[in-house]
């Protein structure tokens, strides 16, 4: 998948904004995303809901 079609996904499931953190040269897929210090920079995300997902094959989705 390129940027195009990825943007498109977002698109067509209603999103209207895509946040990005460049990674550091040692971050991994195994590595949870380092945001701040403490969870206020949380609030810039429009959560209206928190939904669980089952683990399963969507990692090679």
């Amino acid at each position: 998948m390129n940027l195009e079609s990825l943007k498109q996904v977002f698109l067509d499931n209603g999103c209207k904004k895509v946040y990005v953190k460049k990674l550091a040269p040692n971050d991994n897929s195994k590595n949870q995303v380092y945001l701040a210090g403490n969870f206020e920079i949380l609030n810039i995300f429009p959560i209206s809901e928190i939904e669980a997902e089952e683990s399963g094959e969507w990692e090679n989705e």
